[in-house]
């Protein structure tokens, strides 16, 4: 079949419902071609096309179906990930922390791995619990045991976060008892 006709590409993201509509490049010869370019926001995308405003039919049926495609997260970004939500502790008392695990267009990237944690400061055998959210964030659990100023290095994916400093106050008393 030669060209001449119009023919329209939808890309359909499957989590927003967003559509972006292309124009398809006509080859002179009954084929047509698309570049479906800039995705940068991960999921699930749906394919489909129209020639002159009606759905394609004919033979195979396969490649006449909606195509599918999933976009994954590209590398971890040291600029769109986040060490956050830090709540400062007591010593012998735990805190927390949220890492965010990013992209350069800002996907959350749930692929990435366990992040490589350190804290230091005046107590280093601090405790240090990772609870993976599954979704690209992480909620980290610690425990010094004696006031005074940390830092937290965070690598992840061979990529390193910003340095976060905090100071952790004196742990709460106890055992302590007054006469009058």
């Amino acid at each position: 079949a030669a060209g001449g006709h119009i023919c329209t590409v939808r890309l359909m993201s499957e989590d927003t419902l967003k559509v972006r509509t292309y124009s398809a490049n006509d080859s002179g010869d009954g084929r047509y071609s698309a570049s479906l370019f800039n995705v940068t926001v991960s999921g699930r995308y749906v394919v489909t096309a129209k020639l002159n405003g009606n759905a394609i039919s004919g033979q195979p049926p396969a490649l006449l179906a909606p195509v599918k495609f999933d976009v994954v997260p590209a590398a971890v970004s040291r600029l769109q990930s986040r060490v956050t939500d830090l709540t400062p502790g007591t010593a012998g008392v735990d805190g927390s922390f949220l890492i965010q695990v990013r992209d350069t267009y800002a996907n959350l990237n749930s692929s990435a791995g366990a992040p490589a944690i350190s804290l230091a400061g005046p107590s280093l055998e601090g405790n240090i619990r990772i609870i993976d959210n599954l979704n690209g964030t992480m909620v980290v659990l610690y425990r010094v045991t004696a006031s005074g100023m940390y830092t937290i290095d965070c690598t992840i994916a061979s990529v390193e976060l910003r340095r976060v400093g905090f100071s952790v106050l004196a742990g709460p008393v106890s055992g302590v008892t007054s006469t009058a």
